[in-house]
């Protein structure tokens, strides 16, 4: 019998280093590893702009809160293979993140060791050790942006740490297929923590740049126009609201983790629909849905029911303005 063994990671150096022993075959199957974190994974925003002096505006509240909710999803499908509506109360405690704003700068910055020693202690049994250090070490470096890249570097050494970065993200992601899923959703909180930013002159997020040109390129996108897109499914309802002249629901597709927010507006057979709606949130089952949405860089920004399975679908109800009836 093999005895578990304690690793402790102090900092990124400690973490990439088991990581690449990994990945070279070093670590057996067979072994196993309690991994405990000291000091480190952090969070570092470096934010230069007039605005950003020991400030934190409100829409850049909502890019950390959007931050904190991959830390959530990261965690919830890492341990329950589910999203972020798996967790319980006591796991949403110990994954809030508490950001400190250093006094007199534009730093920012987040202590992530307490979600990744949560994590690996619920994962210890699930996997072995190897696998383990995949998706729990390789993961903290996702969290705390290792692998975010600048376009441009200012010495040899830079190019060399950058291509080091590259390869080593390659790599993890292919011998872990939840890695993919954990950049793309920590890359994303980055984009809209930079678009919180606008008046900002550079965006500093791990080793994620963002200079001013590349800034003005990202907030002049989010400014394109939506493009519209039909999501006909069965849908979970998990809230509802009433306002003069319309519903508005909480809903997710069945066999995804994304909420999305839609609107019924009252008419001649919108009662139908609620009601159908209805049944579905208090029974918590499902109901189809035809579902007019618009979508901007693959996310849907707006969403409108346009009939049930009841009440079908009315043909002119799917024009693309704003007077969408039932």
């Amino acid at each position: 019998m093999s005895e578990v063994r304690e690793v402790i990671i102090r900092s990124e150096a400690d973490a990439v280093a088991i990581v690449e022993q990994a990945l070279a075959g070093e670590l057996s199957d067979s072994d196993s590893f309690l991994i405990k974190f000291d000091g480190w994974p952090v969070f570092d925003l470096d934010i230069e702009g007039a605005r950003y002096h020991s400030t934190v505006t409100t829409p850049l509240m909502k890019g950390l809160l959007e931050y904190q909710q991959v830390i959530n999803r990261l965690f919830a499908d890492s341990v329950y293979s589910k999203g972020a509506r798996a967790l319980s109360e006591e796991d949403r405690a110990n994954l809030e993140l508490t950001f400190e704003v250093a006094e007199g700068s534009s730093d920012i910055s987040a202590l992530l060791g307490n979600v990744f020693n949560k994590l690996g202690e619920k994962m210890i049994d699930k996997m072995t050790g190897r696998q383990l250090v995949f998706s729990v070490v390789g993961l903290a470096l996702i969290a705390a942006g290792y692998f975010g890249h600048q376009n441009y570097t200012s010495s040899q050494l830079a190019l060399a740490a950058e291509g080091n970065r590259s390869a080593l993200e390659t790599r993890l992601v292919e011998s872990n297929e939840k890695m993919s899923k954990a950049l793309a959703d920590t890359n994303q909180a980055l984009i809209g923590i930079v678009r919180s930013t606008p008046d900002a002159t550079k965006v500093t997020a791990g080793n994620a740049v963002f200079d001013r040109d590349q800034i003005i390129q990202i907030n002049q996108k989010e400014r394109e126009p939506s493009v519209p897109v039909r999501m006909d499914g069965n849908y979970h309802v998990y809230s509802i609201r009433s306002f003069d002249d319309k519903w508005r629901m909480d809903i997710a597709r069945v066999g995804s983790d994304e909420m999305i927010k839609v609107d019924l507006f009252k008419g001649q057979h919108a009662a139908g629909g609620v009601n159908e709606m209805m049944t579905a949130l208090v029974e918590g089952g499902t109901t189809f849905l035809y579902v007019l949405a618009r979508s901007k860089d693959g996310k849907v920004v707006s969403a409108n029911v346009l009939g049930t399975s009841i009440t079908g679908l009315d043909r002119k109800s799917t024009r693309l303005n704003s007077s969408h009836r039932l």
